[in-house]
């Protein structure tokens, strides 16, 4: 069922339920239906966003939205896909740079960060605020007039490049059974996103989920992050581990108040152990770690409970992966090789991106270029990226399952292995540390000797106070060898 007839309906049999909490002000399904009735009421009357073409054509024409709050976000993006057009958000103009949309419109609210006269590419539309305040009863919701509309995504460009994913009315439809069941949502469950942006897979994913099935979405556009646990008898806290590092640190610095019914989980990367004792010490013992991605939505849910779940996933039931060889046969278990997803949902390849969906989409699966191996008992253990292996005395080497080790021995919050050209015919490398105290040189070169063996490696270490991440919080890589290379040369004069 599409998004705006389930608020509706939602709207119609309870209406004073809450349907979000935004920046600690609760707003309830009847209201939040009223104000995307409003903001409709008012988008109509815009020439640049109705005019032209049939319901195909209004679809391709992207709507891209800038606010200074969530909330807005929500309702106009609500608000335009009722209208048949195609959305997607940013909030600054780095944002918008990395946007490639031929004819897409700026939607503007508020004051926003973005001078509108810069982008002149796009055209733009300006909505004044008080047109999302609220309707009368007799303003008529539109619900979407082209099942092609969509929203655009963006993945995460760990790899250095952003690549767009669209989500269209009947791939939302397809996944968010299994979504629902996967995260274990329902009706009575109180979603707390934090401030994730609605480009995110998560930011856009987790609230159109928690609606599908009524229940209510917290978000928190500014201030502590930290407080809608505190005020709101939240059901699920959803978080990457960076996020999660810096609620810990707000935690650790209050009264501890440990919610046992809590569900913190945790997508994005791996936790280390450090980061999940803390993590059951301060907020909850229910810690979960999610496998997911813009492309091939949720893999796994593991609970953690124990350092073998820290690193081995439980596929959900309804989801084939495979580990293949070159020639993509299968693999069997306990052997690395990369990993390849059936897609469920319908999604062909990426937005306008022809390249990149022949490269990354072939016959129903999706590729991600991860490396992995599969277990005896059908979990997954992710070994990093295909292109992130070094040489290792003449080994190729993936560098994931390294990295971790290291993280873990040393007790810090990340560990990048890295190769550089050296002076001679191999490659040096590199163990940057992401930590704000000094550590021993012998308690690296012993962490080092555990991980791989007593065989000499010699590695040059660094030391990072953080690592340069993207907005859901992995590291850059591309980006962080940039800046390892600038250092060692100021460091040569």
């Amino acid at each position: 069922m599409h998004t705006l007839t389930c608020l509706l309906q939602h709207a119609q049999r309870q209406p004073h339920k809450a349907a979000l909490v935004h920046d600690g002000v609760a707003c309830s399904y009847a209201e939040l239906v009223q104000r995307i009735a409003s903001a409709q009421h008012h988008l109509r009357t815009q020439p640049l966003l109705t005019r032209g073409g049939d319901a195909a054509a209004l679809a391709e024409r992207v709507a891209v939205i800038v606010t200074t709050n969530l909330l807005d976000d929500w309702v106009l993006l609500l608000a335009l896909r009722g209208l048949g057009l195609s959305t997607t958000t940013a909030r600054t103009a780095a944002e918008l740079q990395t946007l490639d949309l031929p004819g897409a419109v700026l939607v503007l609210c508020g004051a926003p960060s973005i001078d509108p006269t810069q982008p002149a590419r796009w055209p733009s539309v300006h909505v004044p605020p008080e047109a999302l305040a609220g309707a009368s009863d007799d303003m008529a919701l539109h619900t979407v007039s082209a099942p092609s509309a969509g929203h655009v995504l963006r993945t995460s460009g760990t790899t250095g490049q952003q690549k767009p994913v669209r989500r269209d009315v009947d791939t939302e439809q397809r996944c968010t059974e299994s979504l629902v069941q996967g995260y274990g949502y329902s009706a009575d469950s109180v979603v707390y996103t934090a401030d994730f942006p609605l480009w995110t897979a998560g930011g856009y994913r987790w609230p159109l989920t928690a609606w599908a099935v009524g229940g209510t979405v917290v978000l928190q556009s500014s201030g502590d992050l930290l407080q809608p646990l505190r005020k709101q008898r939240c059901t699920h806290v959803m978080l990457t581990p960076d996020k999660l590092q810096g609620l810990l640190q707000l935690a650790s610095a209050a009264a501890p108040q440990l919610d046992t019914a809590l569900q913190v989980i945790v997508t994005g990367g791996s936790l280390s152990r450090a980061l999940l004792a803390d993590t059951q010490r301060l907020l909850s013992p229910q810690v979960y770690s999610a496998l997911s991605s813009s492309e091939a939505s949720l893999l796994a849910c593991t609970p953690l409970r124990n350092d073998d779940d820290l690193r081995w996933h439980r596929l959900l039931p309804t989801r084939v992966v495979q580990v293949v060889d070159e020639l993509d046969r299968p693999l069997p278990p306990g052997v690395q090789g990369p990993l390849r997803v059936r897609i469920e949902d319908g999604l062909a390849g990426y937005y306008r991106d022809e390249a990149a969906t022949r490269e990354h989409f072939r016959d129903g699966w999706f590729y991600p270029g991860d490396l992995g191996l599969l277990g005896h008992d059908g979990r997954l253990a992710l070994c990093g990226r295909e292109t992130d292996v070094v040489n290792v005395l003449g080994n190729k080497v993936s560098t994931g399952p390294f990295e971790q080790g290291m993280r873990d021995r040393l007790g810090v919050t990340a560990v990048c292995l890295i190769d550089l050209p050296g002076s001679g015919y191999e490659d040096e490398l590199h163990l940057v540390i992401e930590t704000t105290q000094p550590i021993a040189a012998q308690h690296i070169a012993d962490a080092v000797r555990a991980e791989i063996g007593s065989s000499p490696v010699s590695m040059r270490a660094h030391f990072f106070n953080r690592l340069p991440r993207n907005t859901m919080g992995k590291v850059q890589r591309p980006l962080l060898r940039d800046q390892l290379v600038q250092a060692m040369r100021q460091r040569r004069g």
